[in-house]
This record gives structure tokens, C-alpha cells and sequence, in this order.
């Protein structure tokens, strides 16, 4: 079926769009517009408002996991029941998808760099780390996280475009060039379609980022100031 940015748009401005999560129609809109083609997000539990976007953009749904949730709208005081989906840009994807996946091929539909992907699986960082500098990240142990905190120790910022990550995405680096020109995609697609959606993306990023600059500072505090220090995992005092 051809599928037109016209139609989409009705979708993107109607009540129905708004009873999902904001960071979920990021993802629905990257499938939607084809900038990749799978995504797993939430997705609202009433079926006829669920059918009338998926229709709409001319994209499918495979429920996929999790317990019913709540989830507030943009209309005001109003909440609507969601559900964990796998959306597809296509019945091609869907069936990939449902054929069996490796972390790999995942990775690809999630529309994620091939790099990235290879740390996601193999956890360089491991060799690069100490246990104890990676410890102190707690549960953002990855490679991009370690990284960022390095660079808040260097006095420096994180590119912009790592605003729109998706949370479940993980750069492989902090100047993994793919990441960077897919961000830029990513964001200049979500902003023209729903400004709302991509603010929030940014804000729920910010957050993140500044809790990692808060792990930065009680380093600094242990006698870190430089990322060749954190990658050493001691100081050297005189």
C-alpha cells in the first residue's frame, strides 16, 4: 500500500495520537516515516483508537510484553490504558520479527548502528575499565555512560544531537559518528512531525545526563579530573 506524509499528518494532529506517550509516538513516528523499521513502545489498549492510528499510518502491532499500564494524555487530566507493542513499518518486518532474532538482527530493525550493536553484545568497556570506576556508574555501566562521564571531567559537553536518544538506545560511543548522523535524522523527523514528542525526548535525556554529570562530580571529589585518569581507574598523588 502507498502511505502519504498527508494522511500521516491527520494521525500526528488528532485526539487519538495524543492518548499515547509522548516518547512512544517518537518511536511510532520513525517506523511510520520509514527512517527504520521496528520499534518497541506503547501503545493504547483500546483497540479502536489503537486501529485507527496503525490504519492510519499504515503500520502493524505484535503485543509483545508487559502488564497494562496507565498513561496520562496530552488532553489534560485524562489516563488511558497502554500495553508494550513491537510496531513495524511493514507485514515484511512483522514477519521478520516473528521469525526468530538474533541480538544482531534485532539490533539492525531497531534501525541501531552496527557498531553500537557489537558493543551492546561484546562490552568492550570491560577491557578498557576498572570494576571499580565501572561500579560507580551503577546500572548505566556501558561504554557510552563511562565515556560521558570522562568528558563531564574534562570540562566538556556532550554533542547535541545525543538529546534524542531513544531510551533504550546505546551508543557504542560518545563519538560514534553513525550514532551522530542518525541522530540528526531522527530528530529533524520527529521535530517537523511532533514538536511535543521530540521536547520531551530532550528533557528525559537532559535528566539523564545529569545524573551522569553528578557521577562525574563525586569522582572529582575522589581525586579524578580527567578522563585518562577514569580510564587509568586510579590517581596519582604526589
Amino acid at each position: 500500500m502507498l502511505w502519504s506524509h498527508r494522511s500521516h499528518e491527520t494521525i500526528y494532529s488528532s485526539a487519538a495520537w495524543r492518548t499515547l506517550n509522548p516518547v512512544d509516538r517518537a518511536h511510532i513516528i520513525l517506523v511510520a516515516e520509514r527512517v527504520k523499521p521496528m520499534a518497541y513502545c506503547g501503545l493504547t489498549e483500546l483497540r479502536g483508537v489503537r486501529n485507527c492510528i496503525l490504519d492510519g499510518l499504515d503500520i502493524v502491532a505484535l503485543e509483545a510484553r508487559g502488564k497494562i499500564g496507565w498513561e496520562w494524555s496530552s488532553m489534560g487530566l485524562l489516563v488511558f490504558p497502554s500495553r508494550t507493542y513491537t510496531v513495524c513499518n511493514s507485514a515484511k518486518t512483522l514477519k521478520v520479527f516473528t521469525g526468530g532474532l538474533s541480538i544482531r538482527l534485532e539490533g539492525r530493525l531497531l534501525g541501531y548502528p552496527r557498531c553500537c550493536v557489537e558493543e551492546y553484545t561484546c562490552h568492550t568497556y570491560e577491557k578498557e575499565f576498572t570494576p571499580e570506576v565501572i561500579r560507580s556508574v551503577g546500572r548505566w555501566a556501558f561504554r557510552f555512560a563511562l565515556e560521558a562521564v570522562g568528558l563531564f571531567l574534562d570540562g566538556k559537553s556532550l554533542p547535541r544531537e545525543f538529546n534524542y536518544l531513544m531510551p533504550s538506545q546505546t551508543p557504542h560511543s560518545v563519538t560514534c559518528l553513525p550514532s551522530l548522523k542518525l541522530l540528526r535524522r531522527w530528530a529533524s523527523v520527529i521535530e517537523r512531525h511532533d514538536p511535543e514528542a521530540a521536547k520531551t525526548l530532550v528533557e528525559i535525556n537532559r535528566r539523564l545526563f545529569a545524573k551522569l554529570q553528578a557521577m562525574a562530580a563525586k569522582l572529582r571529589q575522589r581525586g579524578f579530573t580527567s578522563s585518562a585518569q577514569l580510564r587509568r581507574g586510579y590517581v596519582h598523588r604526589p
